[in-house]
C-alpha cells in the first residue's frame, strides 16, 4: 500500500482545524479544571464539614466514571437535568473540565501536603501571617511538587479530547474519520493524526520526566 501524501496536503486545512479544536478543548478544559480543582482541593484540606464531603464526592465520582460514559451521559442525559440541551462543544468542555478538576484537586492536595509540617510551624513561630506563609513558603514548594503530575494530566487531556468526537466535536479524530470515509484513505489520515498526537504529547511527557528528575536531584 502506498502512502498518498497528496490527500493529506489536499485536506490540510481540515486537519489543521481539527488540531486547533483539539488544542482549544485541552486549554479551556485545563483552565476550568484548575479552577474547579483548586476549590475541591480547599474542601478536601478542610478535613470535615459539608464542603469536605462535597469535594470528596466530586473527586471520587469523576475519577471513577469512565470518560466515554461521562461524555455520553452529559450529551444524552443532560437535557433531563439542565434547562438546555448541551451541544457537542458544551459536552466536550464540561466532561473534560470535570475530569481535569477531579484529578487536579488531588494533585494540588498532594503538593500542599508535601510541604513539611516543620516549615508551617517555623513560619508561624516567626510570626509570619497566614497570607505570606502560603504565598512565600507553601505555594512555591507545592507548585514545584505538582509540576510532574500536572504535565501528565495535560497529556491525559490531550488523549481524552479524542473521545468527544463521538458526539460530533470536530477535533482530530473526528476529522480523520470524516475525511477517511470521504476519500477511503483511512491509513493516511489516521497515521497523520497519530503523528500529531505524538508531537503534542511527547514534549509534555519529556518535561514531566525532566522536572521529576530535577526535583529528585534536589532532595
Amino acid at each position: 500500500m502506498s502512502f498518498d501524501w497528496g490527500v493529506i496536503y489536499l485536506y490540510r486545512y481540515e486537519l489543521l482545524l481539527g488540531l486547533q479544536n483539539t488544542v482549544m478543548l485541552v486549554v479551556v478544559a485545563m483552565v476550568l479544571g484548575v479552577i474547579a480543582g483548586a476549590v475541591a482541593c480547599f474542601g478536601r484540606l478542610l478535613g470535615k464539614g459539608p464542603m469536605f464531603w462535597l469535594s470528596t464526592f466530586y473527586v471520587n465520582t469523576f475519577r471513577a466514571i469512565p470518560e466515554t460514559v461521562l461524555v455520553f451521559w452529559i450529551y444524552f442525559c443532560g437535557p433531563f437535568i439542565f434547562t438546555f440541551k448541551p451541544n457537542a462543544w458544551d459536552t466536550g468542555i464540561l466532561s473534560m473540565s470535570l475530569v481535569a478538576g477531579a484529578y487536579f484537586a488531588e494533585i494540588a492536595r498532594a503538593g500542599i501536603q508535601s510541604v513539611s509540617r516543620g516549615q508551617w510551624e517555623a513560619g508561624r513561630a516567626l510570626g509570619i501571617s497566614e497570607f505570606w506563609l502560603w504565598t512565600d513558603i507553601v505555594i512555591p514548594q507545592a507548585v514545584r511538587a505538582m509540576l510532574p503530575a500536572s504535565a501528565l494530566l495535560v497529556t491525559n487531556l490531550v488523549k481524552m479530547s479524542g473521545l468527544v468526537s463521538v458526539v460530533g466535536v470536530a477535533e482530530l479524530i473526528y476529522q480523520a474519520q470524516t475525511l477517511g470515509s470521504l476519500r477511503f484513505r483511512y491509513f493516511e489520515f489516521f497515521t497523520v493524526v497519530a503523528i500529531i498526537y505524538f508531537l503534542l504529547i511527547f514534549p509534555f511527557s519529556m518535561a514531566s520526566r525532566a522536572i521529576e528528575a530535577h526535583l529528585d536531584r534536589r532532595k
